[in-house]
């Protein structure tokens, strides 16, 4: 792990690279923790902060600046790394909340997608070691961070623009030419002289007017932030059907309407009913044979016998026991490979039940589709 953190330091990297280098797939409560305790105990600290925004964020890892006993915020000290200025705003707190738990960091760094190990028992019966449920996070953590305005493709996707000297003509041909409503009007890439829209062109013309750009560009526009959360800005992208997006460098970096809302929203929330159809599938197809059998006991470390009591990590150790497997009477159906899917859709789950913000990959849609479509199959 030391050479890990003396690897990162004044290097540049983004979020998601920072958390595979940590060992994590997914930025889970547990990895944020995780990362935490190792930075603090390194006296490293990120810039920006790596617990919130886009996973493509570019960050830095800098040496921090703390006089022994101050509690206060650890400040990024960059003046310890060639070539780097010096800090505009303080970085988040790395340090770690206290654990009334009492567990160590050494018990917080475990990955939040790993399965506990197994041990075998005298009657060949395969068990779980640890406390939680497979990969399951405690229900009394958070999601990771806040879904932002900057998190949506076309908050950041390449703008077409005119400048204030150019021709209403080339406005309306850019409108045309990318099927736009609207086209901001600006000068360089931070100053906003406002929008040109299909009804501000049609008021032009029913005035009587002549094609000028100055009287076509509407200067009532609506501009949000790309770190700003999503659901606090809904109420003003309803209002206006569309915004403006700046981002930290002051740049209008791209559009937000209401369908890319809208798309963005489906894509999230497809795979909430998806997996809640896979569960709601899984505890019918497992009822029948296990409700308050001394398997389902066992697999939830003797905390219930009810099937529809099970967590999603309980399933796979109740059914990678072969005599459990046996019971359900599918010898058409391959043990391993029913496990595999099965694991590849609870770490799905566990990144979906935390609202993750990305969106689900092509190979993460593969698997809930195929073992959402299996179970449907089994269950006829």
């Amino acid at each position: 792990m030391d050479d890990i953190l003396t690897s990162l330091v004044g290097g540049e990297l983004t979020i998601r690279q920072l958390l595979e280098r940590f060992g994590y797939g997914v930025r889970s409560p547990a990895a944020i923790s995780a990362i935490r305790v190792q930075l603090s105990q390194a006296r490293l600290a990120t810039e920006p902060t790596f617990e919130a925004g886009p996973l493509d964020t570019r960050i830095r890892v800098l040496p921090v600046s703390r006089p022994a006993h101050d509690d206060s915020p650890p400040i990024p000290h960059q003046a310890d790394v060639p070539g780097t200025e010096a800090p505009t705003t303080e970085a988040p707190n790395p340090s770690a909340p206290s654990d009334h738990t009492g567990q160590s960091p050494d018990d917080t760094a475990r990955s939040s997608e790993e399965i506990p190990p197994e041990q075998v028992t005298d009657d060949g019966a395969e068990e779980q070691a640890g406390q939680e449920a497979a990969g399951e996070y405690p229900d009394e953590e958070l999601p990771a961070g806040a879904l932002r305005v900057g998190d949506l493709p076309s908050a950041h996707r390449e703008l077409c623009t005119v400048g204030p000297r150019d021709s209403l003509h080339k406005a309306i041909t850019c409108m045309l030419q990318w099927e736009y409503s609207q086209i901001p009007v600006l000068e360089g890439r931070s100053h906003l002289h406002g929008v040109v829209t299909w009804q501000s062109v049609a008021m032009l013309y029913a005035h009587g007017h002549a094609p000028d750009l100055a009287k076509a560009t509407d200067d009532d526009v609506q501009v949000v932030h790309d770190t700003d959360s999503l659901l606090s800005a809904l109420a003003t992208i309803t209002a206006s059907e569309y915004v403006l997006v700046r981002n930290q460098q002051g740049e209008i970096c791209g559009i937000v309407t209401m369908a890319d809302v809208a798309t963005r929203f489906g894509d999230l929330a497809r795979p909430f009913f998806v997996i809640g159809e896979i569960e709601r599938l899984i505890r019918g197809l497992l009822t029948p044979t296990f409700d308050h059998d001394p398997a389902v006991l066992k697999a939830t470390r003797k905390k219930t016998d009810r099937v529809a009591e099970m967590m999603f990590g309980d399933y796979m150790f109740l059914l990678k026991v072969p005599a459990n497997w046996e019971k359900l009477g599918w010898p058409f159906v391959d043990q391993t490979a029913f496990i595999e899917l099965l694991d590849g859709v609870r770490r799905i789950r566990n990144a979906v039940a935390h609202f993750r913000t990305a969106p689900l990959t092509a190979e993460e849609n593969r698997q809930i589709t195929q073992l959402h479509g299996m179970l449907k199959k089994l269950a006829v």
